[in-house]
């Protein structure tokens, strides 16, 4: 017997000693994929919020081009807020907590997809349907008459429709379901410039990370299920679907594809027509 527990105690060591490279290996390379997705997150938070993420000094190229799959998970976070917000504001008669509500969702995006909400209005009016000439009015830092009027009714609507019904699921569900439409834009649209950034995320897409944004969708499209019902989801479902399809047709047909402030205009445009939808719902049911 001692012989037979010396054997085992020994072979016990052997295979101890040929598990933990391996074993370290693998928790090494878990760890470092932890960190890259958790460097990329912070990227999406950067570029898509005024919310404090760190320093971008850390973030690697590789880090910030993965970093679309997380801006759903940002529109999580604004959604959060809005529902802190709206709990906090609770006491204030409905157009004051809509019109503080609507100053959070501003200020916590930065203001950042309404300028591309103004950018592309001036342009596309500006472009008169010449490509180069709408690219480069998307540079210029002015914003023109058509700009203010877009951005204005924008702010309108949303503030009409915070004002008509507040409920934590829509505060919650349009961030996302906005933020959401980046990945089919990015799978299905080429970037319409020679450079920048969402160009450099996109080439940096690979068959597996397409696969992996395919999943994404899928998922958070069919998650909104658990909260509401069947007809409102469908409803979202069909504003939603139209909404892209009518912005990717204008962008193929004026930039053959999208820039930077085209995503602004197409998170904008999702949100109200959301807002819109929800309230619709509601109204008439």
């Amino acid at each position: 017997m001692p012989d037979t527990d010396s054997r085992l105690s020994h072979a016990g060591k052997q295979l101890s000693g040929v598990a933990c490279p391996y074993s370290r290996t693998f928790c090494r390379l878990m760890l470092s994929e932890l960190s890259h997705h958790l460097r990329s997150f912070r990227a999406a938070m950067q570029f898509m919020t005024c919310i404090p993420a760190g320093s971008v000094d850390d973030i690697s190229p590789a880090a910030r081009n993965d970093m679309l799959i997380w801006y759903p998970a940002v529109g999580a976070i604004i959604g959060v807020i809005l529902i802190l917000g709206e709990w906090l504001s609770s006491p204030l008669n409905d157009f004051m907590q809509a019109a503080l509500l609507l100053t959070i969702w501003v200020v916590v995006t930065g203001g950042l997809h309404l300028d591309g909400l103004a950018d592309c209005a001036d342009a596309w009016v500006g472009g008169l349907g010449d490509r180069e000439k709408t690219l480069n009015i998307m540079d210029d830092p002015r914003s023109g008459t058509i700009a203010v009027i877009a951005v204005t009714l924008t702010l309108i609507m949303k503030f009409a429709a915070l004002a008509s019904f507040q409920n934590w699921v829509m505060l919650l569900l349009i961030p996302i379901l906005a933020r959401l439409m980046i990945i089919p834009a990015f799978l299905w649209l080429p970037y319409a410039r020679e450079f920048g950034l969402a160009g450099e995320i996109q080439q940096a897409l690979s068959q597996q990370k397409r696969s992996l944004c395919k999943v994404i969708i899928a998922v958070i499209v069919v998650l909104p299920l658990v909260l509401i019902s069947i007809e409102l989801w469908l409803l979202l479902l069909v504003v939603l679907v139209t909404t892209f399809l009518l912005w990717r047709f204008a962008m193929i047909k004026r930039l053959q594809g999208f820039t930077g402030d085209c995503i602004g205009l197409l998170i904008e445009l999702s949100e109200v027509v959301l807002a819109v939808a929800f309230v619709a719902y509601v109204w008439t049911t």
